[in-house]
């Protein structure tokens, strides 16, 4: 029978092949702790040839499923919601929830979370907890110490849990007294809730439209605390408007659920929500004052003050005083005598 020529280079990497003595003694140790060894074929070391994949030296490889990494700390047995709370990205709020009629209850794909109709002091953030801690853990650590949590508390692998809502301040504030609880065998710090995007007061407003006539900036906050929202500034609507330009709520997360909303009946009428931005009367462009820097502040002093002085023809006229220097000093002397 005929040699082909893939016999021919197996056997040639065959001959090459060479088992060192570490790994000779490293299969030893494995053989007398009675655990297999992992083999390597001679074959795979003979990296100059080509294999075929029709060659019998192929084996296929079977690998343990390693877990997910990251903020990824799903399992099964998990509902939508403890889903959502497992993932990095952010989803958006189910308004249905908001209103209380949400007919999918945890099944719903949009969050639920109730926290964002409660102030900011009935929050903490909790820091100092492990990787790989779940929000089940976090809630059944605190519960341990005798207070309840009303959201699913997101768990960062960097070890710390951004907010989880209390039933209420005052149990917010026993547990910062507290201040460290055990977690899953670590120890966690207890610290005051804070919204990175609350520097910004224009991420706290929304614009209401839809108002009836006459409506005074009380009034429209009182209608708003009658259905859950707060208010901790009367915001300024002008006589004979039918819109508040800039309401400013008490967080910046009733913010997002009136935008979420959209639409609430209040005040004997269906009043509209939209995100809060400032309008830029120089440029005429809607922009948010976050993005609002000192470059930006130079731009609008250069767009209000360039080509005021501007001259018609001025291109045409740089060019004949360039061909013609005489023409330019007559003109300045004629300037300068009928002045």
């Amino acid at each position: 029978m005929s040699e082909t020529l893939t016999d021919r280079q197996h056997q040639s990497a065959d001959r090459a092949f060479k088992v060192s003595p570490f790994a000779a003694r490293a299969a030893a140790r494995a053989m007398a702790r009675g655990t297999k060894a992992q083999t390597v074929s001679p074959r795979s070391t003979a990296v100059k040839h080509m294999r075929s994949i029709t060659d019998n030296a192929w084996s296929p490889v079977t690998r343990e499923r390693t877990p997910p990494t990251g903020f990824d700390k799903t399992e099964r047995g998990m509902n939508n919601q403890e889903r959502i709370a497992a993932q990095a990205t952010r989803t958006r709020l189910c308004k249905h929830f908001l209103l209380g009629c949400c007919p999918h209850d945890d099944r719903c794909t949009y969050t639920h979370d109730i926290s964002v109709m409660k102030p900011d002091e009935q929050k903490v953030f909790i820091g100092g907890i492990p990787g790989d801690c779940t929000s089940r853990q976090l809630v059944a650590a605190i519960e341990a110490v005798g207070f309840k949590v009303l959201n699913i508390p997101k768990c960062h692998p960097s070890g710390f849990s951004p907010k989880v809502c209390l039933e209420s301040v005052e149990h917010a504030k026993q547990l910062l007294k507290i201040a460290r609880i055990d977690v899953s065998g670590s120890t966690a710090d207890v610290r005051k809730f804070a919204d990175s995007r609350s520097a910004n007061r224009d991420n706290m407003c929304v614009v209401v439209s839809g108002l009836p006539e006459g409506t005074s900036g009380r009034e429209l906050m009182d209608g708003l605390e009658n259905v859950g929202f707060l208010i901790e500034r009367s915001p300024l609507v002008n006589a004979g408007e039918t819109i508040c330009t800039r309401c400013e709520m008490a967080t910046v997360e009733q913010a997002d659920a009136l935008v979420a909303i959209g639409e609430i009946m209040c005040l004997n009428t269906t009043l509209s929500f939209t995100q809060f931005a400032e309008i830029d009367k120089t440029r005429q462009t809607r922009t948010n004052r976050s993005s609002d820097r000192s470059c930006t502040s130079y731009a609008k002093q250069f767009g209000r003050t360039r080509r005021i002085t501007s001259k018609p023809n001025g291109f045409l006229n740089r060019a004949i005083n360039k061909a013609f220097p005489t023409r330019k000093v007559n003109v300045e002397r004629r300037v300068s005598v009928e002045g």
